[in-house]
């Protein structure tokens, strides 16, 4: 998360421990809920205090309130358990260094990992290819490099690969990279 006030450090902090960021979010999310629900709950208080409540006040409130509730519940469960869809990683070019990228499925070191990445479009057909690879960096978590087979002459354009385990059937992500300008 960027800091938009210089004043404010930025999130998460170098060096700060497994989760933070998951965790800041996931208490955003659930202060956002309450803060929500608040908001609803207050206008009606009034309203009741008032004497001016009727019937279709109080069931659009309990409406509101439970759209809110599961709005709220999906979001928490969305930072936990993060897209429904393999995320995607763009790699940027020239590629100097691995990409990390948050995955939904659990891998280790036992994973056999692969990367197939293929040109789209109008791509330069004469060149070498990209090749990708992928390793583990936590239990949900991967790094995504890329390189070039001979990068004295390389096949220019966009590719679109995906990342596999040879224990999975879907995909566990989907990379992107666009091969242009100097190695």
């Amino acid at each position: 998360m960027k800091s938009t006030s210089p004043d404010e450090p930025e999130l998460p902090p170098t060096g700060s421990f497994p989760g933070f960021k998951r965790g800041t979010e996931w208490w955003s999310a659930w202060a956002n809920g309450l803060l929500q629900q608040a908001n609803i709950w207050n206008g009606v208080w009034g309203k009741m205090r008032a004497g001016q409540l009727d019937m279709r006040q109080w069931y659009k409130a309990i409406a509101e309130s439970l759209d809110v509730t599961a709005g709220t519940a999906e979001q928490m469960l969305q930072v936990l358990n993060g897209p429904s869809a393999p995320p995607w990683v763009t790699v940027p070019w020239p590629p100097m260094s691995e990409v990390a990228v948050r995955i939904r499925r659990p891998v280790d070191r036992a994973h056999s990992l692969s990367v197939s990445l293929s040109p789209l479009g109008a791509v330069q057909q004469t060149g070498s290819a990209l090749l990708g690879s992928a390793r583990p960096l936590g239990t949900y978590s991967l790094a995504v490099s890329v390189r070039a087979e001979d990068s004295e002459n390389i096949a220019r354009g966009p590719y679109l690969g995906f990342v596999f385990s040879d224990r999975y059937v879907e995909p566990l992500a989907v990379v992107s990279v666009s091969a242009t300008g100097t190695y």
